[in-house]
């Protein structure tokens, strides 16, 4: 960002320099979204697959998300999910993207966690978008509630204890918010 760079000639020559007001910042420590940083082992209720969460922090006050699953049928997957803050608008903006499936990418937004349940509301975009060298055109992506390039989409982290959260994913099936996946993960303790 340019007040960035502003900043760091400032801080060249000397000169102490803040951020301009509206400019993105890590969101409070109040926040409870930076408990969510460290390993994590999720069970996924509704396929019975399991899998390990990595939430890092970022310089930046971002979080990131590696989220790395396998099924008993031997099914196996990979979303990379990114958090980050805006202090102009005081919320958090999440997108996810699941690796080898091009066009599919979620993105919401949520205040700040200050209580048990954390709450995301916004879109699943599920328009696959074909390799360079395919002959298919773009096709829709089958979702439970029919075939539709965009779905309204809830997805919701619930505190259950110090050490485990449940993530649940919603979507709005003729006027009713569904659950269709949800998942209970334990933090990962490691020894030093």
């Amino acid at each position: 960002m340019l007040w960035q760079r502003v900043g760091l000639v400032l801080a060249v020559l000397g000169i102490a320099a803040a951020a301009p007001a509206g400019a993105d910042q890590p969101a409070a420590a109040s926040d409870n979204a930076y408990w969510l940083v460290g390993s994590w082992l999720c069970h996924f209720r509704e396929t019975d697959d399991s899998g390990t969460a990595t939430f890092t922090r970022n310089d930046d006050g971002s979080i990131a998300l590696k989220m790395r699953y396998a099924g008993k049928s031997g099914r196996i997957g990979e979303f990379d999910d990114a958090f980050r803050f805006a202090a102009s608008k005081n919320s958090w903006t999440w997108t996810s993207t699941a690796r080898g499936v091009p066009g599919f990418m979620e993105t919401a937004t949520a205040a700040p966690w200050t209580s048990q349940t954390w709450m995301f509301e916004g879109t699943r975009y599920a328009t696959v978008i074909p390799q360079p060298v395919s002959v298919v055109g773009e096709r829709k992506v089958r979702l439970e509630n029919g075939f539709r390039p965009e779905q309204p989409l809830r997805m919701l982290f619930v505190h259950l204890n110090d050490a485990s959260f449940e993530r649940d994913f919603q979507e709005d099936v003729r006027g009713k918010w569904v659950t269709t996946s949800s998942s209970n993960c334990a933090r990962l303790v490691t020894t030093g």
